[in-house]
């Protein structure tokens, strides 16, 4: 299934080791994504990249997006795409 307009929000994100997280979606969706080859590269994700504590201050915004308190955020309708059917 594709979400054109809209994706689902994020309702719960758990962060975990190698620059993983888990997230759940308000469909009931949830699934496990390898952040690591989005956040190899770039200066807006060096302290996500490079800093265990801070990875795990991850949470949900405002737009159902993950994001960091350095302003770092990921599109729900991108990690929708990764976890597939």
């Amino acid at each position: 299934m594709h979400y054109h307009n809209c994706p689902p929000d994020i309702v719960q994100v758990q962060p975990l080791e190698a620059r993983r997280v888990r997230i759940k979606y308000q469909t009931g969706k949830e699934g496990v994504i390898d952040l690591e080859p989005l956040i190899k590269s770039g200066p807006v994700w060096n302290q996500v990249r490079n800093d265990d504590a801070f990875f795990k201050l991850v949470g949900i915004d405002a737009f159902g997006s993950l994001c960091w308190p350095d302003g770092a955020d990921i599109a729900p309708e991108y990690l929708w795409e990764q976890i597939g059917a």
